[in-house]
């Protein structure tokens, strides 16, 4: 196997989550606590299918956080022990008229 095989690219991970996550929640959304979890593990599984198709050594983690855009303000932060050579995170944010996303990409080599 190559450098090149074993290169996580974690811009790629983040645009394929911005696609998934603009796909799942369209501008015209409101917030629906009953669909929110639906929504969750649809950008979720949808993000690990993508990311599963581009064949690399790693195991990826996605989480998600989907919440009424009503004003208030919210703060997400993470720390991770591990690699930084061959390891990596994004997050991405989606700003929707009636909702906030945070979604988040821990790639992990294996």
């Amino acid at each position: 196997m190559s450098l090149e095989d074993d290169e996580i690219l974690i811009d790629e991970l983040g645009n394929t989550a911005r696609k998934v996550m603009e796909e799942v929640i369209t501008q015209d959304l409101y917030f629906d606590p009953e669909n929110i979890n639906s929504w969750c593990q649809q950008i979720m599984d949808h993000c690990l299918k993508e990311f599963g198709k581009l064949a690399k050594p790693f195991k990826y983690i996605v989480t998600c956080f989907i919440m009424q855009r009503n004003g208030a303000g919210f703060q997400c932060a993470s720390t991770c022990f591990w690699d930084t050579k061959t390891d990596g995170i994004i997050s991405v944010t989606g700003d929707f008229p009636n909702l906030n996303c945070l979604v988040t990409i821990y790639a992990v080599h294996v």
